[in-house]
């Protein structure tokens, strides 16, 4: 899979790594650094740098830095996730912070 293959009317989105932002179609300003980093469909304003960070996330306003940070969350949003695992287990919700390794 190649990073950012789906994207069609999106714009100001930055993916480096196999498989990031691979799966977004229309969404505007996100970033994915790493290997399936933000690899689901997601909105805007999200940015996802490690492996499988913010890997099945399809909100908005997220921001997920370290491998498998909040890889499991969908639909939450104002989500920021620091660490390796940070807010690994959150699926939705509001205005998640967590800090550190397996935070949250």
């Amino acid at each position: 899979m190649n990073a950012g293959v789906a994207i069609t009317g999106g714009s100001q989105n930055t993916a480096v790594g196999k498989a990031c932002l691979d799966a977004t179609d229309d969404g505007l300003r996100n970033s994915a650094l790493g290997y399936a980093a933000l690899s689901a469909n997601c909105a805007n304003d999200n940015t996802a740098i490690g492996t499988s960070a913010l890997t099945a996330f399809t909100g908005s306003n997220a921001v997920a830095i370290g491998k498998n940070a909040a890889v499991a969350a969908t639909d939450a949003t104002n989500l920021t996730a620091v660490g390796t695992g940070a807010l690994g287990a959150v699926i939705g919700g509001l205005e998640n912070t967590a800090v550190g390794y397996s935070a949250g």
